[in-house]
């Protein structure tokens, strides 16, 4: 929305400015290490704020120790609550499989609209059940959305961390 595309044009032209970035280093930058939200909701009209951390531009970069990717091989990462998180994408979440580079994952996902019909899509699945188990005795899967407030009812798998992948590499996902 205009909002969002406004915010994300002056994060750029502040990043350029303050930090002598060119477009595609700054768009670059905004994509791996700049949180958006939103700031307000008045009368239909949304606000929005970025959230840049600049002291990665105050402390001097160290160049990375190698890594040496471990013989991981393929793996499967199953539907469970501690597999999944709701209606967010963040990267302060801590990945939930670590895979090295090439390596095949089988990943298990699940709809949000498994809640629509309990008998058929979650009963008796325990990777499903422990994921919408929520009421007022239990909250198998106790953060849900950006808040921890039940916001976003998206049911997303993950994350994977990629052994010798680095800020602003491009990962290549075949699916």
């Amino acid at each position: 929305d205009s909002a969002m595309k406004n915010t994300f044009t002056q994060t750029r032209k502040f990043l350029e400015t303050n930090y002598n970035l060119t477009d595609q280093e700054a768009t670059t930058f905004i994509t791996q290490g700049v949180d958006f939200g939103i700031t307000q909701l008045v009368d239909g009209n949304w606000g929005m704020h970025a959230l840049v951390p600049k002291d990665v531009f105050e402390n001097p970069l160290v160049a990375p120790t190698p890594v040496v990717p471990a013989d991981l091989g393929d793996a499967d990462l199953t539907l469970s609550n501690a597999t999944v998180h709701w209606g967010y994408f963040s990267k302060d979440l801590d990945p939930v499989l670590t895979v090295a580079s090439g390596a095949e994952v089988v990943v298990e996902m699940a709809t949000h609209h498994a809640c629509d019909d309990w008998d058929k899509m979650i009963k008796d699945d325990a990777g499903m059940e422990s994921i919408y188990g929520w009421d007022a005795i239990r909250a198998n899967e106790p953060f849900r959305g950006a808040t921890g407030g039940g916001d976003g009812v998206h049911v997303l798998t993950g994350p994977i961390f990629v052994e010798g992948a680095e800020s602003g590499d491009i990962l290549k996902v075949e699916i």
